[in-house]
């Protein structure tokens, strides 16, 4: 979460000689077993204990498991067990609001004016338009574009190739800085120039991850 990357938890099985991968075989096989009913004798009628049963349940596969343990992948696993208590007991403050995927927020002191690709869909805004005027202090929330298959959906979503994920920023006055990637967290510089004056300067854009969320600060 904290690079903004995907990490296997169980590495996947390749193809010899070919650059595909194979699903897993897990199989499971549970065998029940009552041991000896016993009975006791009172007077007239017969008593009868419930029946004991002796379960085996196994699970094996053909194929070794390789399971990835490092530090970030139990950082994970312990903000995954907090989020699963938060979201039975909905005491955190995630379930109050709905967040978008990405958030833009403007802390540059002046009005910027922001161009996301294609793959994004802004909410709350004018689904016609390209370009959106933050002034300072203002946010924009993006989605993803939905795809017309789930299978592409999550495609998209899991790779976030820089080349279709990205936005570009024109501040007030200014020359419109290169595509900025939101594939990585991170903070990266980028020049722009004014228009009158001509003089060369710069911003900083900062990307973070918050509770699933991307959030993009620029400075």
């Amino acid at each position: 979460e904290m690079l903004g990357v995907w990490e296997p938890l169980l590495e996947p099985l390749e193809i010899e000689k070919s650059d595909e991968f194979r699903p897993w075989s897990l199989e499971v096989k549970m065998k029940k077993k009552s041991r000896k009913q016993i009975s006791e004798l009172n007077a007239d009628e017969e008593k009868y204990k419930v029946p004991e049963y002796k379960t085996v349940i196994s699970i094996f596969a053909k194929e070794q498991l390789n399971i990835t343990v490092s530090n970030c992948g139990l950082q994970m696993l312990n903000n995954l067990g907090k989020a699963f208590v938060e979201a039975a007991s909905k005491t955190s403050d995630i379930f109050k609001k709905d967040q978008a995927p990405f958030v833009i927020k403007n802390s540059l002191g002046l009005s910027i004016f922001v161009s996301p690709s294609d793959s994004f869909n802004p909410i709350h805004t004018d689904s016609g338009a390209k370009t959106f005027e933050l002034k300072d202090g203002e946010c924009l929330s993006m989605d993803y574009v939905r795809a017309k298959s789930e299978s592409d959906q999550f495609s998209a979503m899991t790779s976030l190739s820089s080349k279709l994920f990205y936005i570009q920023i024109t501040p007030l006055n200014h020359s419109t800085a290169d595509k900025i990637p939101l594939t990585k967290v991170g903070r990266s510089l980028y020049c722009i120039r004014h228009n009158e004056s001509g003089v060369d300067r710069s911003i900083i854009c900062q990307i973070d991850t918050v509770e699933g969320s991307k959030i993009i600060t620029i400075h």
